[in-house]
């Protein structure tokens, strides 16, 4: 049987033990002869005592050396190595060191990625000399590890830092299953509940895992920043609604919200009584196109994020408005010429250069008889960046055509047959984003208003959940629908199907409609998920991105023509984005908020289902025989002393009272 010792320069104790031999021998003086009278009587009784006195006290020494030997053995920590998992000379031993945001958090008189490099280093320093290390990080997941020699492995955990990436342990299975070079893996982390038991329990090579737990009591957390409705207004007031959570000791607390809006400040209050709070601040419609701020809690008792956010408006709402019908085109004219916002364009079908409709916010199919199926492929894109489409059916339209176009878009719509009947357009879903402020008077009692008649429409079958029927007639059949965006009439707008020409709803749906082309589709993106945003390499060939450090990188699209917030994106806070030397946008980069939570220190649920996990205490301290993969032994040692003293000590009463 083979037995270590984790500190072995404690067995230097055990030549103590010589300690009680030296002081016997020096009371082993020779005896002065002395003579008086004849003890021939006494001399068989003194002779046998004398003999039995001996051999008790050569037990005693004897016992007294193998007490210090066993006590320096029990200080050396004696274990057994487990022989399924003996080092293997020539490979190297994995280290993950949890890099993720919420490792700054406070732990015992540090933080969390003080403690949990503490574990790394005393991990290095349990191996034999020679032994070679990989170190991964939350943010070196992706890249090639090289192995390190002891030295240069404790160097690169001393350098590391704080990163922006979320412990990603799916990643760090892939990254390590098929890695021969690896003979055993160490995981420090404060988030180990959220790993996947049943892949690291299969793993070829042994794996032990060390929660770092921290005292952080008080979490303030910023879960989303967002605005009611989509769109944003060029002219008026906008209200920026922030949600947040108070999450751990205390119960209730005003806490006070710093928004930074350009270069101005606002100051809001929320009662987190209830531990969840909707607070918002009204702000002014600025005049520049780039809209940008952040959102922080003044909370100093808490631990809290930082939420960057930004916009980016359009100083004129481009529409093409595709049409061979003179009655529609006059309408809308009326409509949009009037506004200076808006800048309408009108072109035939004969002359329409689809090449060029990504230069639009808005396109308008008005009275076409038929949709070429080409039209959908195109226009598909085109909503994907998220512009706007209104289709207005003509009062005869080729209902295949309409059916292939629709379907090229990815829209469940059915044209089915063209409908006689005088019917109210009274049905209107005004919770729906598109009502809002369209009347002054919220409460306002719909039934009491006039609505546009409708004397003829097209039958359309909707089978998608995604559809909204912002219209319907009062037979409930739709007439103005919206569907990733594209907003679809089921009749014309011309005199003879509905009297909407004279009716003043007419400007004030569509504008609505070209105001939702200017809508925003996100305020912020997170970070490393990599985001789709709406920037197309059909519009924007090429596109530069200054980071928050000023530093420049060609933004490259992906195979699709789309272009996402990959791991170019590394950092937090504000990009901007540039086309031909000219800033276009500004994209808002944040770590998801529940990096800010407090984790469940105790890590029960899932711990338990582990084996291997390491205690680590306060001051990031590790009980190195569990690394080893040992059993430990001491208490034997320690209970063969406590028989040892028991011996010594009835030995002792025999000697005294004989």
């Amino acid at each position: 049987m083979n037995i270590n010792f984790l500190f072995p320069n404690f067995l230097w104790m055990s030549l103590l033990a010589l300690l009680p031999l030296v002081i016997h021998l020096i009371n082993l003086r020779k005896h002065k002869v002395v003579y008086f009278s004849d003890i021939s009587l006494l001399k068989n009784i003194q002779s046998i005592s004398n003999s039995s006195k001996k051999i008790k006290n050569w037990l005693i020494l004897l016992i007294r050396m193998l007490l210090i030997v066993l006590i320096s053995i029990v200080f050396a920590q004696p274990y057994i190595p487990n022989n399924n998992q003996k080092f293997i000379e020539g490979k190297s031993i994995a280290i993950f060191l949890d890099t993720s945001p919420s490792m700054q958090n406070s732990f015992g008189l540090s933080n969390s990625i003080t403690s949990a490099k503490n574990v790394a280093d005393e991990i290095i320093q349990s191996y034999p000399e020679g032994t070679l290390f990989k170190v991964f990080t939350s943010e070196n997941l992706s890249k090639a590890q090289f192995p390190n020699n002891s030295n240069r492995s404790k160097d690169i955990i001393a350098q590391t830092k704080i990163g922006n990436y979320s412990t990603n342990f799916n990643q760090l299975y892939k990254r390590i299953v098929n890695d021969e070079d690896i003979q055993a893996l160490h995981v420090i982390s404060d988030f180990l509940d959220e790993l996947d038991t049943n892949q690291f329990n299969h793993l070829l090579f042994p794996v032990n895992y060390y929660p770092i737990k921290y005292s952080q009591s008080t979490s303030l957390i910023i879960d989303s920043v967002y605005f009611d409705s989509p769109i944003r207004k060029l002219i008026g007031e906008e209200e920026l609604k922030i949600t947040s959570r108070l999450q751990g000791d205390i119960d209730s607390s005003q806490v006070k919200f710093s928004v930074k809006l350009d270069n101005f400040n606002y100051y809001i209050s929320s009662n987190l009584g209830i531990k969840n709070s909707e607070s918002s601040v009204v702000f002014p419609v600025v005049s520049n196109s780039i809209v940008k701020g952040f959102v922080q809690g003044e909370f100093s008792e808490a631990l809290s994020n930082k939420v960057y956010w930004s916009f980016t408006k359009k100083n004129k709402i481009k529409v093409l408005l595709v049409s061979n019908n003179s009655e529609i085109v006059q309408i809308l004219q009326r409509v949009y010429g009037t506004e200076d916002l808006i800048d309408i364009e009108v072109v035939t079908e004969q002359n329409v250069d689809f090449t060029k409709v990504n230069f639009y916010d808005l396109l308008i199919l008005g009275g076409l008889n038929q949709i070429y199926s080409s039209y959908g492929k195109i226009l598909n894109n085109f909503t994907q960046q998220g512009k706007v489409i209104c289709v207005i059916p003509s009062q005869k339209i080729n209902y295949d055509s309409y059916n292939q176009f629709y379907q090229n878009l990815n829209l469940r719509y059915e044209w089915i047959d063209n409908v006689l009947d005088t019917l109210n357009a009274s049905n209107l879903d005004v919770k729906h984003h598109f009502f809002k402020d369209m009347f002054k008077n919220t409460s306002i009692d719909l039934s009491s208003l006039i609505f546009p008649k409708v004397f003829q429409y097209y039958n359309i079958q909707i089978n998608s959940p995604e559809n909204i029927n912002l219209i319907s007639l009062n037979n409930l059949s739709p007439w103005l629908s919206l569907q990733n965006n594209c907003f679809t009439m089921s009749s014309s707008i011309s005199v003879t199907s509905t009297n909407l020409k004279q009716h003043p709803l007419i400007v004030a749906l569509f504008l609505k409609i070209a105001l939702f082309s200017s809508q925003n589709q996100n305020l912020y993106y997170p970070i490393h998920q990599n985001s789709l945003t709406n920037f197309s390499s059909k519009t924007y060939p090429q596109l530069k991105i200054k980071t928050p450090d000023s530093s420049l990188f060609n933004w490259i699209p992906s195979s699709s023509g789309l272009f996402h917030i990959g791991n170019e994106f590394n950092d937090v806070g504000f990009y901007e984005v540039y086309s031909n030397d000219s800033l276009i946008d500004v994209l808002s980069i944040n770590i998801p908020s529940y990096e800010y939570s407090i984790k469940n220190t105790s890590f029960i649920n899932n711990l338990a289902d582990l084996d291997n996990v390491v205690e680590v205490n306060s001051n990031g301290n590790i009980d190195i025989s569990v690394i080893q993969q040992g059993k430990k032994i001491s208490i034997y040692f320690i209970w063969i002393i406590i028989i040892l003293l028991i011996i010594e000590s009835l030995v002792l009463f025999k000697i005294i009272n004989r």
